[in-house]
């Protein structure tokens, strides 16, 4: 049985990912947003509503939960007749 033997290829793309992963930590997005990547479920999203988005995904349900609040409190309840 062989082992594999990574090339120079594949060295230099698993340095690049890294590098993109960095750049992506630093400036506090995902890896998806750095690339451009579309969300599915909203085609007409706005770059700056996926970036939101994908934040509060990744956030806490606890912090959802106050984000959630401040919203109704800034906003109104979407309860009040203002549903989309």
């Amino acid at each position: 049985m062989s082992a594999f033997v990574a090339g120079p290829r594949v060295e230099t793309s698993i340095r690049n990912t890294s590098v993109f992963q960095a750049i992506a930590k630093i400036l506090g997005v995902t890896m998806g947003d750095l690339m451009g990547e579309p969300v599915d479920e909203a085609p007409d999203a706005t770059p700056d509503d996926v970036v939101f988005f994908r934040e509060y995904v990744g956030m806490p349900e606890e912090e959802k939960r106050r984000y959630r609040q401040a919203l109704e409190v800034m906003f109104g309840s979407r309860k009040d007749g203002d549903k989309k």
